[in-house]
């Protein structure tokens, strides 16, 4: 701190860390697993060198709204993990909520290859532990700028992961057939399941096939799942089945694809050939049934209480993957039923609202219109019948004539019968249709955006009156021209010019301008004769009116040149611009005066920081720093090249038995004196310093 501790000012403590701080690391996340391109937040897991940069914490003595930070300066040597590799690369670092680039920020990515190079400043500065993190994408950095607190920044990395471009409507989205594949059978993080076991041609294959690649290709589906969080393999496959309107299920020995599309699809250059054709024409000489009960039982859905709005949440890609809920809805059967929302379909794998709006189009059609469910017996002659078959009833009785059903389920019993359920079959029903959505305008906050300089500050020791006989230094300050990225400023104080403590922090801006035109001099008060004709566009400060009373006790007081005076009208005469009448001059013991066109004008109000003034301060320059921050409390200034701003205070009187010699700046307490001599004060005979005090200078 130089010259400030040694000149009675409070000491100034720093934070005692000694390393990166808790809650930036944690060892039982699992490494998430990226496919395609989506936000990952890093996971510090390893740091080292840390290193205090003669950093300093807050001072004390000063007032105006502290609690904006210090200007602590911490760095340390990080290797922050991102995800399974192999990734394609990093698109965009969202650091604190501000898009920037990992090369701007001088971080080193390893893509997470197997095998994988070490990081070489670990090799040379930590050879014991130089190791490989075969498989893991991480970014690494030494000297990594810590935050105030001894913390990392926020990074949210836009990465390119596995498969990344993979479904052939973009460059980020992959393949849900590829993503399904891999999460079945990848030999390094998938679930072992055998590839084998799964049905040739049924999840792989190209156009003009009934494959599930094939037809997610063709109605323009792709995927950007972020495994980050602890769940089943089925779970996920079963999420990533439902929003491609597809099933599985395990027959004769393997795991079998089928779409729920009624039709063939074609589209992105992709024919998909539906497989539905009816196996089997069913009628009563086919049913199983008492001689008493219908061969035949339905089960159907109440319509009119079945949701016809459907939200499914989205990581929004056009606006910085920020959730997004994408509404889908039947306007047919809101008009006909009044809107029923159903519970929202998480799918932050789809980073697409046009993707978003096809799917949950198709699921809420597949809800809404397939009322029926039947019920029948079938001998075991059927037994090669999978879920997904298509086959037409015939019932009289219930109104059936080769009405086509989807089998969704198959059961045997003890005697070989087979009972299936199944489910209407309407030609076209889930056929996707790319229902545009309005794009997001909005930007995300740039909690980085730098601090504007301030104003030519306003710095005095106000009279007396206004400190009860404190003596204090005040500080206006306010963002150059009113700007809206100015937040605050800290308030930085040193005796000589080079070494530098925060005595505290302005967080709100003065009301600061200048006059626009002479003001004339006057003993009367209020002064109903002048006006004073103001320009606040520096601060782009606001003024109000009030009244007298309010006026006369100073509640609109303001410091010009050395006078405070209050308005009691306030009348804005343009843009930033005031004439003030009703001016109540000379207040709190100051002198009335005639003032300058351009004269400095600075509300004396809550945004003024106050200092108490230390004696060791009284009579020598001191300088003053004013860094700004902006509304977030990031954005500093470099406090090296914020301007200094000199000041030297003389100091105030403190009571009514304090005397002073303007002249010499010597200050006497009669009270003190008068209890040294048991109240017989002889001022003729006292000595100070080799001058005489001055009377007539006493306040």
């Amino acid at each position: 701190m130089g010259g400030l501790l040694g000149n009675g000012l409070p000491p100034i403590y720093k934070p005692d860390y000694t390393g990166v701080q808790v809650q930036t690391s944690s060892s039982a996340l699992p490494v998430p697993i990226l496919m395609g391109t989506n936000t990952v937040a890093p996971n510090v897991f390893w740091f080292g060198n840390f290193v205090d940069h003669g950093s300093s914490g807050k001072g004390g003595g000063g007032k105006g709204g502290g609690g904006k930070g210090g200007q602590e300066n911490y760095t340390a040597d990080v290797m922050m993990g991102i995800c399974e590799g192999p990734i394609s690369g990093i698109i965009t670092d969202w650091l604190n909520n501000s898009p920037t680039t990992i090369g701007a920020e001088g971080l080193t990515l390893f893509t997470g290859d197997n095998p994988q190079a070490p990081w070489d400043y670990l090799v040379s500065n930590y050879p014991e532990q130089a190791l490989q993190y075969n498989g893991v994408a991480y970014i690494a950095k030494a000297g990594y700028q810590l935050t105030s607190g001894a913390t990392l920044q926020s990074h949210n990395f836009e990465t390119q992961g596995f498969l990344a471009g993979t479904c052939g409507i973009n460059d980020f989205d992959a393949d849900p057939a590829l993503c399904i594949q891999n999460l079945l059978t990848n030999s390094q993080w998938g679930a072992y399941f055998p590839s084998s076991f799964i049905e040739t041609g049924g999840l792989i294959g190209g156009t003009g096939t009934s494959a599930l690649q094939c037809y997610w290709k063709a109605i323009g589906l792709g995927l950007s799942p972020s495994l980050a969080n602890k769940e089943s393999a089925a779970t996920i496959l079963q999420r990533w089945l439902d929003l491609g309107n597809c099933t599985a299920f395990y027959s004769e020995g393997q795991l079998k694809f089928r779409s729920w599309s009624e039709t063939s699809v074609s589209g992105n250059s992709y024919n998909w050939i539906s497989s539905n054709a009816p196996l089997y024409d069913l009628n009563d000489d086919d049913f199983i049934a008492a001689s008493n009960d219908d061969p035949v039982k339905i089960e159907r859905i109440d319509v009119s209480s079945t949701p016809n709005v459907q939200w499914i949440e989205i990581n929004d890609r056009t606006n910085y993957y920020a959730a997004l809920p994408v509404p889908c809805r039947d306007e047919c059967m809101v008009q006909m039923y009044g809107e029923k929302i159903g519970s929202s379909v998480t799918a932050h794998e789809i980073c697409d609202k046009t993707m978003a709006a096809m799917v949950g189009d198709m699921m809420l059609r597949r809800a809404l219109y397939i009322y029926n469910k039947y019920k029948f017996k079938l001998s075991w002659e059927y037994c090669l019948l999978e879920p997904m078959d298509v086959v037409t009833l015939t019932d009289a009785n219930l109104g059936l004539a080769k009405t086509p059903v989807r089998i969704i389920d198959i059961e045997e019993d003890d005697q070989g019968q087979l009972t299936f359920t199944a489910q209407d079959f309407i030609e076209e029903l889930t056929v996707p249709t790319a229902y545009p959505k309005q794009a997001i305008t909005n930007s995300p906050l740039n909690q980085n955006v730098a601090a504007p300089a301030v104003n030519v500050p306003m710095i005095f020791e106000p009279p007396a009156a206004m400190t009860n006989g404190v003596a204090e230094i005040w500080v206006g300050a306010s963002g150059v021209g009113g700007n809206a990225n100015w937040g605050g400023a800290q308030v930085w104080v040193s005796s000589d010019g080079s070494s530098y403590g925060q005595i505290g922090t302005i967080s709100t801006p003065a009301t600061q301008g200048v006059l626009t035109a002479a003001l004339g001099d006057s003993a009367a008060s209020p002064d109903l004769i002048n006006t004073l004709a103001l320009d606040l566009s520096e601060s782009a400060g606001k003024l109000l009116s009030t009244t007298s009373t309010n006026a006369q006790a100073g509640v609109t007081a303001a410091l010009i040149d050395g006078e405070v005076l209050s308005y009691e009208t306030a009348t804005l005469s343009g843009s930033n611009t005031y004439n003030l009448t009703n001016l109540y001059r000379a207040q709190f013991g100051t002198s009335h005066a005639a003032h300058a066109s351009g004269a400095p004008y600075c509300r004396l109000d809550d945004a003024i920081f106050k200092y108490t003034l230390p004696s060791a301060f009284i009579g020598k320059t001191i300088y003053l720093k004013l860094v700004s921050f902006n509304p977030f409390g990031l954005g500093n200034e470099d406090i090296s090249a914020v301007t200094p701003y000199s000041f030297t205070p003389q100091g105030v009187v403190a009571s009514t038995n304090l005397i002073t010699d303007l002249q010499t700046g010597i200050h006497v307490d009669l009270g003190a004196i008068a209890d040294l001599t048991q109240g017989n004060v002889n001022l003729g005979s006292l000595p100070v310093s080799g001058s005489p005090i001055n009377l007539g200078a006493a306040h």
